[in-house]
């Protein structure tokens, strides 16, 4: 009887187990349905991810390709323009050039008086009338130079072209111009008379003794 009571024991204890394992066993199947639709969601999920990231991505790029693209198109391509205008050639003045071969050809030749308009009260009576009002009786005129010429040679050539008359009488330094347009030494005042300058500088020797080459600016001038 003690043996049969053991015996009624262990039968309903293994009835009991497994019934209690027949009872978690949809609980664990319940579980691993339920960890397989959360992986399933997680990983549906990363890969929503994933492939939204790479589609943004390649919008992005889309994007910066089509700005590129059209930045590139928008922006206007600058060319340089054929320089049409040659730059103008410096060339030397035409009226130096041409000065230049005057005055190795032909002296400029100036007879003035001015210094007397200042000074009429010591002008001796009658030779008013030869003083002109401009002081000048030859201004800036060109004179042909020939070989060999002097200041003297050149004055009379211009005195000559003129219609000017002059004095000149020999000297022991050369030849001394003493009257140009009827306007002699000493007409006013006693140490008034013709001297001459060649390009604004006073030399110190006769008029006949002064070489020229060309090209220089004679001035005679009556001082007082």
């Amino acid at each position: 009887m003690k043996y049969k009571l053991i015996l009624c024991l262990l039968l309903v204890t293994m009835l009991f187990g497994c019934t209690a394992e027949r009872t978690a066993q949809p609980s664990s199947v319940e579980t691993t349905a339920s960890t397989t639709v959360t992986t399933t969601v997680t990983t549906t999920q990363k890969a929503a991810k994933t492939t939204a990231t790479t589609t943004q991505k390649a919008t992005n790029t889309a994007k910066q390709t089509t700005t590129k693209k059209m930045s590139t198109t928008q922006k206007p391509t600058t060319t340089k323009r054929a320089n049409t205008t040659k730059k103008p050639t410096a060339t030397k003045n035409p009226t130096a050039i041409s000065t230049t071969r005057t005055d190795k050809t032909h002296c400029t030749v100036t007879i003035q008086c001015r210094e007397v308009l200042g000074n009429m009260d010591k002008l001796k009576e009658g030779y008013e009338a030869v003083i002109p009002q401009s002081g000048y009786f030859l201004r800036n005129a060109k004179v042909k130079y020939e070989d060999s010429d002097t200041v003297y040679t050149v004055l009379q050539r211009a005195c000559r072209e003129n219609g000017i008359k002059m004095g000149a009488k020999p000297t022991g330094y050369g030849m001394y111009v003493y009257s140009i347009n009827y306007l002699p030494e000493k007409a006013c005042g006693g140490t008034s008379g013709w001297t001459y300058y060649v390009n604004g500088t006073f030399p110190h020797v006769s008029a006949d003794n002064y070489p020229l080459h060309g090209g220089e600016t004679i001035e005679f001038k009556y001082v007082c």
